[in-house]
């Protein structure tokens, strides 16, 4: 007999962990493409889920 356990997380928790987590990536090698992405994903989440992640200085 297997036993399963799903665990259901809210999107925008899920969403912030991995804005959280790429944020610490890019900030690791300061890509500017990958900048111009975070910076749609970032906007995107706060306008979603009533975020207030910071804007990040692309240069």
């Amino acid at each position: 007999m297997a036993v399963g356990i799903v665990v259901f997380m809210p999107p925008c928790w899920v969403e912030h962990q991995a804005l959280l987590y790429d944020i610490e990536q890019y900030l690791l090698d300061m890509d500017p493409e990958t900048c111009e992405v975070l910076l749609e994903r970032i906007d995107s989440y706060n306008v979603q889920c009533n975020g207030t992640l910071g804007i990040l200085d692309c240069g």
